[in-house]
This record gives C-alpha cells, structure tokens and sequence, in this order.
C-alpha cells in the first residue's frame, strides 16, 4: 500500500496518511495508472499524516474548475526533491518513472448513491495495483509485523516470490521483485 496508503475518507476509503517509502521501493515502473475516485480534502491530509508502512507521496495536485475534477499525482520521491515552482512542479511531475494518478471527480464526495468496488469480488473488474520492491520476503516480514492483512503469502499458491496485501477497505495491492518477476511468470 502498504497499511494505510489508499485509505481517504472521501474516495470512500476511511483515512488519509501518506509519506514517503524507505528507500527502494517504488510503484511498478515505467507505468502511470489512472484511477477514477471520489475525492475531496485530501492534499493538506496526505501531506502531514504519518503512516506505518510505505506508501506514495503527493507530489502534485491539479484542479481543473471549469470541467469539475481534480488530479493527484502519487509518487515515492524525497519531498525534498520536488520542486517548489508550480511548472516547474508539473513538468517534474510528468517525468517521473513510476507515478499514480489519482481523479477526483467534483461532486462524487456528496452523491448518497455513489459506491466503490474492490474489482477482486463478482463482478469482477480492475483488480489491483503493483509494487516493486528490492526485497519480497522482507517487505511482507515487515508487513506482517505491522498488521497488515495478507491476500497471498510469497509462498502461497502457484506463483512463488510476489504476494497480496489487502488495505483496510478490501483494496489488493501486489509486492513484487522486478527482478525476479519473469522467473515466476
């Protein structure tokens, strides 16, 4: 994630805590996924809140009023790092290898009806997201430690080396070492 790391009350999740991951561990790259959510206060929240396992880090927010949505861009990148001149930001926020974007969609945050689906139940749809990580079996000892829940151990199952962890609201998210990936597919 990953214990807290997709967890905003508004995108239907239950908190908001991100900081950045120690180092080596990074989303799966070079991918940028786009994912649809609901979502209100969130960048204020993200930024300060402390979190027990890595997870991402807000490096750009955009919001587009006149079409009513907003974007997030999640990223392991040293706060440091990230630029503090806006286009500068942006451009930076573009380039990097492996980025999350996350929309939110004005409105979503008061809709009664509006819902989320995990995609790991029927019926079945987007099932997840990926991590890299230097070291599978020591990211899931950690995990372990600190009570995450586990879908799949590293040794569980057909595919050895790579694992599910579920955060608190359902969402799967896949530990895996990019070196070792094609051993195991």
């Amino acid at each position: 994630m990953i214990q807290k790391i997709f967890q905003y009350k508004s995108f239907g999740f239950k908190n908001a805590h991100v900081d950045p991951g120690p180092a080596g561990w990074c989303l799966c790259c070079p991918v940028r996924v786009f994912v649809r959510l609901g979502c209100a206060a969130m960048a204020e929240p993200l930024a300060a809140a402390p979190t027990r396992t890595p997870a991402p880090r807000l490096i750009q927010k955009l919001d587009f009023p006149s079409m009513k949505f907003s974007l997030y861009f999640m990223a392991y990148e040293d706060k440091n790092d990230i630029p503090k001149d806006k286009n500068e930001r942006v451009a930076w926020a573009f380039s990097r290898k492996a980025t999350l974007e996350l929309t939110h969609n004005w409105g979503t945050e008061d809709d009664e009806t509006q819902s989320y689906h995990s995609g790991n139940s029927d019926p079945r749809g987007f099932g997840h997201i990926g991590i890299a990580v230097p070291d599978v079996y020591g990211a899931c000892k950690r995990s372990e430690e600190l009570g995450v829940k586990f879908v799949k151990k590293p040794d569980d199952g057909k595919m050895k080396g790579l694992a599910f962890i579920r955060d608190p609201d359902g969402y799967w998210i896949e530990i895996l070492n990019p070196n070792t990936i094609t051993s195991i597919i």
